[in-house]
């Protein structure tokens, strides 16, 4: 396969003055390796500050929750907890969910958009959770509702397939 500039060599004038004419905007001009890395590597480690940021401000969230229920005698729910930093660590990127500790010692996360979306999800151990959901639909005007149970890997093809997921990461 010929480079461009070989392809350019090999073709006429016109031919070289109607390619530059009408795919000048496409060619992409390679910034030097050492820049492109150095701007890569910027995103990564700015994507690294602020999972690292999401995730200490839920164990601080978590830690008060679990100190909460220690001094009232609450039930704690370790592999709700494990759920909920499972989650967190493979799919959530937005800021922080309203966290809570239930009755029975589940952690729910919950979080709302702007139009009136809204994820909750309790984290009930075992990779299983259960959830409420409110997706925006704009034709016609409706607000879809979905509540049941999943896996932790199910509920995000949930998610996804009722177009919320900008709620909780930026995959959106």
């Amino acid at each position: 396969m010929l480079s461009t500039d070989e392809f350019l060599e090999e073709t006429s004038l016109a031919a070289k003055k109607a390619f530059e004419a009408y795919f000048r905007p496409l060619v992409i001009v390679p910034r030097k390796p050492r820049e492109r890395e150095a701007g890569i590597s910027e995103i990564v480690k700015q994507e690294a500050r602020n999972q690292q940021s999401l995730e200490v401000s839920i164990r601080r969230r978590l830690g008060d929750l679990k100190q909460i229920a220690i001094s009232e005698g609450l039930p704690l729910s370790r592999d709700s907890e494990t759920d909920l930093a499972i989650f967190i660590r493979g799919t959530a990127r937005k800021p922080r969910p309203n966290l809570f500790l239930l009755e029975n010692g589940n952690f729910r996360a919950v979080w709302k958009g702007k139009g009136g979306e809204q994820i909750a999800l309790q984290f009930r151990g075992n990779s299983e959770v259960q959830f409420v959901i409110f997706a925006r639909r704009s034709d016609p005007e409706l607000m879809v509702r979905l509540c049941g149970r999943d896996t932790l890997k199910g509920i995000v093809r949930v998610i996804k397939a009722l177009e919320v997921m900008e709620l909780i990461s930026d995959e959106g």
